[in-house]
């Protein structure tokens, strides 16, 4: 659903030489098979969206079926420029400087304040209180990407700050 939202954006964009693959066609859990992938296409940016996806139950039942550590790690060996990761918390990292800091624990409300004064956002926020609030915590373990060489170097606040400015430039 997320994936072929994009590729429409894309699409009507201009970009036209989007590597698209099924499940059937590339298994992004097969170590080998993305390895082979990457070599093969050597793709400057790359959008994962693919996913299992489903509400708070499966997502701290199956947690690593969540995350493709496969893709980030030979995207990492490509020298990929930038990686947008959209799973079940959305980030977006470029490989070979940026790095925002996804190991601390912070609240929405205080996310979406950060967001707001970035942005410069003066409008009321209404928060949908007929909605269930969702996982309490959801701190991301960075624990499997220290172990291949990641370390956090930019704040939460400057990385949201660095992104936005990108957005604004590509205006």
């Amino acid at each position: 659903m997320v994936g072929s939202a994009i590729v429409r954006v894309l699409s009507q964009q201009g970009f036209s030489h989007l590597l698209l693959r099924s499940h059937d066609e590339l298994d992004l859990t097969n170590q080998q098979a993305v390895r082979d992938f990457f070599a093969q296409e050597t793709p400057d940016y790359v959008v994962l969206a693919a996913a299992k996806v489903g509400e708070i139950r499966p997502n701290e039942n199956y947690p690593a079926e969540f995350i493709y550590t496969n893709v980030i790690h030979q995207a990492y060996k490509a020298a990929v420029q930038q990686l947008l990761f959209l799973g079940g918390s959305v980030f977006t990292l470029n490989l070979q400087s940026s790095h925002i800091n996804i190991g601390t624990d912070v609240l929405i409300k205080e996310l979406v304040e950060l967001i707001q004064n970035i942005v410069g956002y003066r409008g009321d926020i209404v928060w949908d209180t007929s909605k269930p609030d969702g996982t309490p915590k959801k701190l991301l373990n960075v624990g499997k990407l220290e172990k291949l060489g990641w370390v956090a170097s930019i704040e939460l606040k400057a990385g949201l700050e660095q992104t936005y400015q990108n957005y604004l430039a590509t205006l």
